[in-house]
Parts: C-alpha cells; structure tokens; sequence
C-alpha cells in the first residue's frame, strides 16, 4: 500500500470514528497506535479536512452520495430490526425501535424521491363534494324515519366539510 493510499485509509477511519460519535482524542490514540503516527500528527490532521474531506468521499458525484446513504440507511434499518427482536417482552423499547423504523423509511423514501426512481405523491389531497338537500316543513313529519334521515344528512355533512 503506498503512502497515499495509506493516509487516504487512515482519514476514512478518523471519520468513521468521530462521525459515530466517539472524541477526536480517541480516536487519535486508537489510529496513532495502528498506523504508527502521532497523535498531533493525526488531530492536526483532523483540523484541516475541509481540505480532503471531499476528495476523499468524492463528494463531487451527488447521485453518489445518495446512493451510499441509502446503502446506510438500509444497514441502519436492518439493525433496529435486530434490536427490536431482542427486546421481545420490553414494550416501550420495541416501539422506539418501530418509530426509528419508520423515520428511516421516511429518509430512504424522501432520497428515492430526490433521485427521481419513486413519484411523489402530493402531500394533501382535497375532495370537494356538494350536496343540497331541502327538506321543506310540509314535508317535516316527527318519525324515526325522518329522524334517521336527518341524522345521516349530518353526519355526512361533518365527514365531508368537517363542521357540525
């Protein structure tokens, strides 16, 4: 492995590292030890990757980057499902696991759509329906027939505007 290739693994790991979460002081120990290099040498490093940072992801290709998120989002997905059957009888930590689930879905969904391989659907969808009935007072009688006739009209008129 040449230098260059070398720095170029080393780099991906730091992100690795850092981008879940764990300090850059570790990381830097962790990485020091591995690629024989000081730690200063690697969190002066660190400092800079705003200058190798998108040479090193290749974030020129965006379609790209989506794909490798997706890739992600997949493995992400599959490992809540594994948590969530480990966490059989433990009821709160299955429905976090559900709601964490889904918001990947959303994720996954929204960069399909982003990338143009799924259709977006609109977000809000308005039926309009108008109907007239006239129930004059001559034809108003006080029976369970026109009773229940009323009471259906009015039910459909809060189903279909909302109001009461």
């Amino acid at each position: 492995m040449s230098y260059r290739e070398e720095v170029a693994k080393r780099r991906r790991e730091m992100c690795s590292f850092v981008f879940r979460g764990m300090p850059i002081v570790k990381a830097a120990e962790i990485l020091a030890q591995k690629y024989d290099v000081k730690k200063d040498t690697l969190k002066v490093d660190w400092s800079n990757r705003e200058e190798w940072i998108p040479e090193l992801f290749d974030l020129q290709d965006e379609k790209q980057i989506i794909l490798d998120i997706i890739a992600e989002q997949k493995e992400i997905k599959k490992h809540y499902w594994r948590l969530f059957q480990e966490a059989q009888n433990n009821y709160t930590v299955q429905m976090g696991l559900l709601k964490g689930v889904q918001e990947t879905n959303d994720k996954l969904l929204t960069m399909l759509q982003s990338l143009g391989k799924v259709h977006k659907e609109p977000d809000k969808l308005e039926l309009e329906k108008e109907e007239r009935y006239t129930i004059t007072v001559e034809d108003y009688r006080e029976d369970d027939e026109t009773r229940e006739l009323l009471e259906q009209l009015r039910k459909r008129r809060m189903r279909v505007d909302g109001t009461g």
